[in-house]
């Protein structure tokens, strides 16, 4: 009754099942008081974040996947800056990434710290094709912040997550 392109159903399939394992598997961050790792973000960047912010952040805190969505000017920027002066207290192991060099250049300009293309983090080989980032050669991460994610294709969304 239906009709898919192959490797698309495989890695729509593939996002689902790497997206569980992720979920399952035991987190690597150390907990941390949530609410006064907020207080002591909104002390550094010397700014009060609304209500809403300070949820995203305390979700991005606590749960492994977590997606901030809403439009040009409601504070996703402030919201992955805190996240990331937070966590970059209890880990060095910190990769931003984008789909696009243009996404990535304003996320490292926005976050004081270099970001990557998706392509360059899962380090494209032209030569063999393919990704040398994978499942049996992972990225040394113990958190990922991905800017514009929507703009992500599902075959690569589906390489990423193995990496």
């Amino acid at each position: 009754p239906y009709i898919w392109v192959k490797p698309l159903y495989n890695a729509e399939r593939g996002v689902a099942r790497e997206l569980k394992r992720i979920q399952n598997a035991p987190c690597t961050i150390r907990p941390m008081l949530v609410d006064k790792a907020i207080e002591w973000a909104q002390e550094k960047q010397r700014i009060r974040f609304a209500n809403e912010q300070k949820e995203a952040i305390a979700s991005s805190l606590s749960e492994k996947i977590h997606i901030i969505t809403g439009g040009p000017g409601t504070g996703k920027s402030t919201i992955t800056r805190a996240i990331l002066s937070i966590t970059s207290k209890v880990t060095d192991k910190i990769i931003l990434a984008a789909p696009t060099g243009r996404a990535a250049k304003r996320m490292s300009e926005i976050c004081y710290k270099k970001a990557f293309t998706i392509h360059s983090l899962l380090e494209l080989d032209f030569q063999q094709g393919g990704f040398k980032r994978n499942r049996e050669n992972p990225l040394n991460a113990r958190l990922l912040i991905i800017d514009e994610a929507s703009m992500i294709d599902t075959q690569l969304m589906y390489h990423l997550l193995k990496a």
